[in-house]
């Protein structure tokens, strides 16, 4: 099968209760921000990583040191919620993730590098840009480009490294049932909530498998979340959200 970009954008916003935490609800929500697809681009399955990703950071801009603390904090994050195995390295022949930040002059050249001159028509709206290649529900690559000053003009520039990150772990689509949410728009908070940190855990439990498609993850989707949950689902999701090293910097 033929690897291909999936394409995942942080939009600017064109606020429920705790009842994501219902299983049949929770259920629907993982199976709308892990299956769809924006664009209605690619095969609806399950997409996840099983190698270990190494980032690397292409960067033409200033404040790269806080860049990439503010990177670092997050892929600590991501990966003691996922287990992943999230590194940085110093070259991309060395890496499967590569995370661009870059200015407005150069936004649609490194887009089209990055992920073809196709995703240019994806641009309006926009305020950073992910994708990541599968074959199989396996994530070969990935890629997200950040113009730093665009995302400052809008104060979205915390939210494009957590979001645009996290979605290329296999959490590509935003969903109006995600809420409170990074893949929701309307959500206030540009840090992972614990319904986050929940979808993660259900997406990285070796129950959902890479390349179920929605027929096979509804066979298997409650008995993962009811395994979870009797390993304190909620109150550990809870704790990743509170605990994330970006909320304490930002919000100390």
């Amino acid at each position: 099968m033929r690897a291909c970009w999936l394409l995942l954008l942080l939009a600017l916003p064109v606020c429920a209760t705790e009842r994501w935490q219902q299983p049949q609800q929770l259920a629907r929500i993982f199976e709308d921000v892990a299956l769809s697809v924006e664009h209605g681009e690619g095969r609806r399955e399950i997409r996840k990583w099983q190698q270990p990703v190494r980032v690397w950071i292409d960067h033409v801009v200033g404040d790269r040191a806080l860049h990439e603390r503010l990177t670092d904090m997050h892929l600590r994050h991501l990966a003691a919620i996922t287990g992943l195995d999230i590194a940085r390295v110093g070259s991309r022949e060395q890496a499967n993730l590569v995370l661009v930040f870059t200015h407005s002059g150069r936004w649609a050249g490194d887009i089209a590098r990055e992920f073809g001159a196709g995703a240019l028509r994806h641009l309006h709206g926009a305020v950073c840009m992910g994708g990541l290649r599968s074959e199989g529900g396996l994530i070969l690559g990935a890629a997200a480009v950040i113009p730093v000053d665009q995302a400052r003009m809008h104060g979205k520039l915390v939210a494009c490294i957590v979001e645009e990150l996290t979605q290329v772990l296999g959490l590509g689509n935003d969903s109006e049932l995600a809420y409170p949410s990074v893949f929701n728009d309307r959500t206030p908070d540009d840090l992972l909530t614990d319904l986050d940190c929940s979808l993660l855990r259900i997406l990285y439990h070796p129950g959902v498998r890479p390349g179920l498609d929605p027929a096979e993850l509804a066979q298997v989707l409650p008995g993962v979340i009811d395994d979870l949950r009797r390993h304190d689902l909620y109150a550990r999701a809870l704790a990743d959200a509170r605990g994330a090293e970006l909320r304490r910097l930002i919000a100390p």
